[in-house]
């Protein structure tokens, strides 16, 4: 993982390739356990997506009961 992956950059993707993009950091972090940089920029992207996820679910309506 070569950049950090920004929050204006999450705001243009489909959910689709959100979730696939957290899945992949996911599995970067699990790949580099010495590899201290790429590991720091895995977990910073991975934090920026889980913010644009949490806050997408935030602003779907909620079910009616």
């Amino acid at each position: 993982m070569d950049k950090l992956i920004t929050r204006f950059q999450t705001e243009r993707l489909d959910d689709q390739c959100l979730e696939s993009q957290f899945a992949d950091l996911q599995a970067i972090l699990f790949r580099t356990q010495n590899a201290y940089g790429e590991r720091l920029r895995a977990l910073a992207s991975l934090e920026t997506l889980e913010a644009e996820r949490n806050r997408r679910l935030a602003r779907r309506p909620a079910l009616a009961p």
